[in-house]
């Protein structure tokens, strides 16, 4: 299984993949694997090397869904290609539509996928942000929202889950999420 959890910064990815592991370690200690994908690139990188490394990225990363082949094995992702929809478009200024005819090739390993988008208002984001996020404009950081939004309602993945972390505790969102993966 692959378990995907995106989201704008300070929507607890980190916390929630801290959980998940957590949860499915303790029902299976040899089968999570937590996967991170090193492309990462500057923002000062020119747009066209940083959409080839990004689109590399993402293809690696599908190749990974496309081959997790071990039916105990829990691969998780943390800000897969939803992500480069949202800032390839908004801070690195090329098209990102790409990556839904990524979606497309890899349709028939798409079953494989959990995907969960953490959510939750520009303010409250920006309440809680820490100096590392994109951006703490209010307006740029509800057009960040947005666009996860639509990069999740134009997904051809079927199992996915949008969850509103206002109002919830850590926990809350853990059990909504585990229920979702059963």
């Amino acid at each position: 299984m692959v378990i995907i959890v995106s989201g704008v910064d300070r929507t607890g990815k980190s916390t929630l993949i801290k959980g998940l592991q957590d949860h499915f370690y303790f029902r299976n200690p040899n089968g999570v694997v937590p996967v991170h994908l090193s492309y990462y690139t500057s923002f000062k990188t020119p747009k066209a090397y940083s959409k080839e490394i990004y689109s590399q990225h993402y293809k690696d990363g599908f190749e990974i869904i496309k081959n997790n082949n071990i039916q105990d094995r829990i691969r998780i992702f943390s800000r897969f290609h939803f992500d480069e929809y949202v800032y390839g478009s908004m801070y690195r200024n090329y098209n990102t539509e790409y990556i839904f005819n990524m979606e497309k090739i890899y349709k028939s390993f798409l079953n494989k996928v959990k995907y969960i988008l953490l959510t939750d208002s520009a303010e409250n984001v920006i309440a809680r942000d820490d100096g590392d996020s994109h951006t703490i404009d209010l307006d740029l950081k509800r057009k960040e929202i947005n666009l996860f939004k639509e990069a999740y309602d134009k997904s051809i993945i079927t199992n996915k889950l949008m969850i509103d972390i206002s109002n919830k505790t850590p926990e809350e969102v853990l059990y909504e999420a585990t229920r979702f993966i059963k």
